[in-house]
């Protein structure tokens, strides 16, 4: 059909009917449209505009669809939405562009638009079968290109282009067609722009809404896509039904340039023809640049889940509607829309260098919310205020080039694919490239510098009708309040946002995460968006490595997926039949950090291979077979995660393991919010493709072991490997709860981690449903702030525990077995005491020591042999003055474990108390013996040394602390203050202003280095640190007095302040109930300083008999010889500027 033909015999439309008239010249009822815009609409256009909003809708639940597909074919969630998102705007930009070319030729562009629809209907219901084609060919490549991570990377772009660039080209064009149908008049060219963009936009928002948050969880994603795709059809067929009013055809669409439209409110310069086109790329560029800059900024605010690209769309969806459709009634009476379109652009800019340089101190009460109303809360205020002023730009941006509503299908065609492209190349240049390479902050001043950019070149090329002079003036007050956006709020990103607890060491800004290391007391810990990982010290992780291959007669190549802290990896190696161990991780950035703080040398032996890959696709399409698999991967609720714990997930993994081989999965016991239900899924899809599996006790993250042929038996030979293997034993001198008697490398306490074989797990499963691919339920039923469940699903294991001799080749002998299940026994009722005692750490923040203490006491009537529990006891009684009980229960804990750091540090802090600095010094150098690379155990023993009148050695404690932590502000101040005692003026100072540079709030530096400075005549800076200690301690009284002393009796008029010394001596005097001598001198000198000489004599009247009384006749003297000058009128002077005030 070739409408074009008939072009010249189509009226122009009456500009004056706000109807749209039927085919058979009726008008059709007049229904209000939008409030926001003033339309009014015949019932066919509100029809039309209802499968707009379906149109939007569709799309959007489409593409969240879409996104779970490559995930789960080409791995790695954000990969898979990186590629997705490209892949899905450029065809939206192709689509788009053609649509506004051809667009122009039509007389009636509703029936293409119907035609378009069943297209991408059509396609869509083919989208599952050309995924799965498009699955066959990546694994045909996927072993030839493993270790060519960008070539394999252009090979998932190329196949996702092939799956779904022809349905979202389709998509693209909609927007053109609707445009040149329903955009009749000049008048009411932004106003109807407006309001069609907005409300498939709004259609967008709740489609992207209802499929993240309801369509996956409940009928799945393959359903979800036939069930967008044939309403897509429907919606096709509503469409070409409707009654359609012919629109006048464009003759000199091909001809004519879109840049010839453009209509500026003034004159616009030739730069303008070019110029405009770029700004609208350059917008897309930074809107989507910034989309990605959020994202990882709210990794640092709240957990990854499920949720969080959902709520995060959602929101700048609702944002773009309500800036478009609630402005663009204004837009076609606007006079200065360069002006505004500028103006948009560099508040964007602002907006967004404001709200992500805000102190991680503002963010505090908002970060990590537990429900999904506060996630939303938390999105709401990070993305709306820039998402509506992205809305109100559109509309403006388009009218701005726009006179002739016959070009409006092709002008917004064309700027839609320029604005579109743009968005492109930003979300594709920031993920992959300026964020790893520049980071957070960099890429920060990058989007916004380049918002403020556009904004100030709108003003000064396109704007005309305003004076240059205010137009430069505007520009100059933007860049300002931009650049000082940053230097005033000091905000440094991502550092001070990952870690709330600690001191942040180390991190790195990996492709899709943030790394980093953390010291937590004594403790390294790794952790990855904030989530931990691992530590430097032995966890139940080296279990995930030790159980299988103790139960495996001859494992030779293992597959680790996950590192984590590297302990289940380096574990691995101490089998001297392990001869390749492939270990497979998403992140980059984890080898250099485990190399450098995790015992990492492990990642140099000639057996390993690490894998920069996502671990589900490795084990998809690899072609290696392994004797066994560790699936290192435990918090379900983080994207992507739950997936390794299908069924579909597990057939991949069989076919990974030779015929005797053995999976590990960790099986976390808490996460769920529907008590048994989640765990008992879990246990179900493992077990429904390894029937032959057990269930092994692992602190609160217990293992799943299967096999798919053999059952699982732990021969006597392995079991030997305990004692025999030195390097093995040695290893599981390690206990999840206990001390000595309870280490793993005993045979009663290893096999006591045995709790169910075949029999009880398929008990524990029952009737539950196996989780599938395709419905991906668990990683929204699971949530990091939830363990709720943790106790039901305890009760269940408990009801379903086998006997030992279950997983063993030979019975055990009767001792052996009573003492097993003995140890069983008290593993399972640690999880409870665990459980149970859970919010002591919080009660203990709050003050309430005594509610803390009773938890504590029930943990421990649970398991009695728990040592931590004797450290958490200690520490309520010692905040509730019990010293003498705090300290027995510390001194019981190191009976079972005399390595324990908490009950070391608890007994030191004890002795500190009672003065015994002595015995306080022996365990905290136990404590430094035991962890060198521990700052703040160095530090406390060199306060202890202070303490004792061993000036030196406390010196050297504390240069110890600075080589293990060099920016430890305390440690400077200590040293510095040491180092005056001992005249080193100038490396005292030099320590001190470290201590500030580090941390400028602490009021003692300052106090130290004013008093220094002035031993040095330097007493001009040294007023300025007593005042700043003043200020930062307004109750410390020696910094008053030392202050009031100077201000009232330097020889210098200039630095002389009576009434300032007055005001400070009088509070320091306070303080002191007027009882300290020293301090009343002071104040009678300040008196004297302010001709106040009757006040002046009282005071040091008492001051001499308060001295007197305590046979401190030195002072006493000075003090008469200073009364005498009252008595003569006479204020107090210092003879030289370093006399010192008086030594209370």
């Amino acid at each position: 059909m070739d409408d074009s033909n008939d072009s010249r015999k189509v009226h122009r439309m009456d500009h004056n009917v706000d109807g749209m008239k039927g085919r058979d010249g009726e008008v059709a009822l007049h229904v209000t449209g939008s409030p926001a815009t003033g339309e009014v609409f015949t019932r066919s256009t509100v029809t039309a505009v209802a499968c707009f909003f379906l149109s939007g809708f569709l799309a959007l639940a489409l593409e969240i669809c879409w996104i779970r597909k490559a995930s789960l074919v080409f791995g790695s969630a954000s990969f898979a939405l990186s590629t997705v998102l490209a892949v899905f705007f450029g065809g939206l930009a192709v689509g788009s562009y053609l649509s506004g070319r051809w667009s122009q030729r039509l007389r009636r562009p509703l029936r293409i638009y119907a035609a378009v629809e069943i297209g991408v209907g059509a396609l869509a219901l083919l989208s599952p079968l050309t995924f799965s084609l498009g699955e066959l060919v990546y694994g045909q490549f996927y072993p030839l290109l493993l270790d060519h991570f960008f070539v394999l990377s252009f090979v998932r772009l190329l196949l996702v282009t092939a799956t779904l660039l022809p349905p979202t080209i389709l998509m693209g064009a909609t927007l053109p067609l609707f445009c040149r149908q329903y955009v009749e008049t000049e008048s009411r060219i932004a106003r109807r722009i407006g309001l069609l963009y907005g409300i498939n936009t709004l259609g967008a928002a709740v489609g992207c809404a209802t499929s993240g948050f309801l369509m996956i969880r409940y009928i799945g994603v393959d359903l979800s896509i036939y069930l967008c795709g044939t309403m897509n059809m429907l919606l096709g067929w509503v469409a070409w039904r409707l009654p359609v009013q012919a629109v006048n055809p464009s003759v000199d669409s091909d001809q004519q340039d879109v840049t010839q439209s453009i209509v500026p409110a003034g004159d616009t310069p030739a730069a303008g023809v070019w110029l405009v086109p770029f700004l609208f790329f350059l917008a897309g560029f930074i809107a989507l640049g910034n989309e990605v800059l959020w994202t990882r900024f709210l990794s640092l605010m709240m957990h990854n889940t499920v949720y969080t690209y959902t709520l995060t769309l959602t929101v700048i969806l609702i944002g773009i509607v309500l800036g478009s459709l609630f402005t663009a009634r204004w837009m076609d009476q606007l006079r200065h829309r360069a002006l505004c379109f500028g103006a948009l652009q560099a508040a964007v800019g602002i907006a967004v260098m404001t709200v992500l340089m805000l102190p991680a101190s503002w963010w505090q009460q908002w970060r990590d919310p537990k429900d999904l109303s506060s996630q939303l809360l938390v999105v709401l205020t990070i993305l709306m205020v820039p998402a509506v002023l992205s809305g109100i730009s559109f509309p403006l941006a388009v009218r701005m080039v726009i006179s002739d509503p016959r070009q409006a299908g092709r002008v917004v065609g064309r700027m839609t694919a320029l604005n579109t492209a743009g968005g492109i190349a930003g979300a594709l240049s920031i993920g992959f490239v300026v964020l790893p390479l520049l980071g957070m902050q960099q890429t920060l001043w990058l989007t916004t510098g380049l918002s403020l950019v556009s904004g100030i070149v709108t003003w000064l090329y396109l704007e005309r009708a305003m004076a240059f002079w205010i137009r430069s003036l505007l520009s100059v007050a933007g860049g300002t309040l931009w650049l000082s956006i940053p230097l005033f709020l000091g905000t440094r990103l991502p550092a001070d946002f990952l870690t709330k607890e600690g001191t942040l060491i180390d991190f790195r800004e990996g492709l899709s995460a943030q790394v980093a290391v953390i010291r937590k007391k004594e403790k390294l810990l790794l952790e990855i968006d904030r989530l931990w990982q691992g530590e430097n010290q032995k966890t139940h992780q080296i279990m995930a490595a030790h159980v299988p291959m103790l139960l495996h007669r001859d494992p030779q190549s293992v597959l680790l997926v996950g590192i984590g802290a590297g302990q289940t990896a380096s574990r691995f190696l101490m089998y001297p039949s392990l001869q390749k161990l492939d270990c497979v991780d998403i992140e980059r950035e984890l080898g250099p950090l485990i190399k450098q703080y995790f015992a990492g040398d492990w990642i140099d032996d000639s057996r390993v291979k690490i894998f920069v890959e996502d671990g589900r696709n490795y084990a998809t399409h690899s072609n290696t077979h392994y004797d066994v698999i560790s699936v290192e991967v435990g918090q379900a609720f983080r994207p992507g995660v739950a997936s390794f714990y299908t069924s579909d997930f597990y057939q991949l993994a069989k076919a990974r393991l030779k015929p005797d081989g053995l999976i590990s999965q960790f099986a976390p016991l808490s996460f769920y919010s529907h008590q048994t239900d989640e765990f008992r899924t879990v246990v179900a899809s493992f077990i429904d493709v390894f029937p032959n599996s057990i269930l092994w006790y692992n602190y609160n993250e217990c293992l799943l072991i299967g096999s798919p042929d053999k059952q699982v038996k732990l021969s006597a030979d392995r079991l030997a490997l305990l004692a025999g293997n030195q390097q093995i034993h040695q290893d599981l001198a390690f206990s999840h709860w206990g001390g000595s008697a309870h280490w793993l490398n005993q045979p009663q306490n290893f096999l006591a981690g045995f709790l169910a074989g075949p029999r009880g797990l398929a008990k524990i499963a029952g009737n539950a449903p196996v989780y599938r691919d395709d419905r991906p339920y668990l990683e929204y039923t699971t949530n990091p702030h939830l363990s709720a469940a943790e106790m039901p699903v305890l009760k269940l294991i408990q009801s379903c525990i086998d006997p030992v001799n279950v997983v063993l080749d030979s019975a055990p002998g009767t001792p052996l077995a009573n003492a097993t299940d003995s140890v069983r026994t008290l593993n399972l009722r640690d999880i409870e005491a665990d459980f149970t005692t859970r919010g002591v750490g919080r009660l203990i923040a709050q003050g309430d020591h005594k509610q803390a203490e009773s938890f504590v006491r029930k943990g421990l009537r649970l398991n009695p042999n728990r040592v931590s529990l004797y450290a958490s006891l200690g520490v309520t009684l010692f905040y509730q003055q019990k010293i003498r009980e705090a300290m027995d229960s510390f001194h019981h804990g190191l009976e079972l474990d005399p390595d324990n750091f908490d009950c070391h540090m608890g007994l030191a802090n004890a002795y500190v108390t009672r003065k015994s600095f002595l015995k306080a010094s022996v365990h905290l150098q136990h404590i430094v013996d035991r962890n060198p690379d521990f700052a703040q155990s160095r530090f406390l023993l060199a306060r202890a040394r202070h303490r004792l009148q061993q000036p030196n050695q406390a010196i050297e404690s504390y240069r110890e602390t600075l080589r293990v932590e060099p920016e430890h502000a305390a440690a400077h101040g200590e040293l510095g203050m040491l180092l005056t005692q001992q005249g080193k003026w100038d490396e005292a100072m030099s320590h001190l202003r470290e201590s500030i540079r580090i941390d400028p709030e602490v009021a003692r530096p300052h106090f130290v280095l004013a008093k220094t400075l002035h031993e040095t005549n330097r007493t001009r800076q040294a007023i300025n640190h007593f005042r700043t200690a003043v200020r930062l301690a307004p109750d410390w009284a020696l910094p008053l007095n030392d202050l009031a002393w100077i201000l009232a009796t330097h020889p210098d008029v200039n630095l002389r302040k009576p009434q300032e010394a007055l005001l400070h001596a009088k509070h320091a005097a306070e303080l002191t109930q007027h009882q300290n001598a020293s301090f009343l001198d002071t104040l009678a000198v300040a008196y004297a300083a302010a001709d106040l000489f009757d006040r002046a004599r009282q005071t040091a009247q008492r001051a001499s008999e308060i001295a007197s009384s305590n046979q401190d006749s030195k002072l006493a003297d000075q003090i008469q010889r200073r009364l005498r000058q009252y008595e003569q009128g006479k204020p107090h002077r210092t003879p030289t500027a370093t006399e010192n005030p008086p030594v209370p």
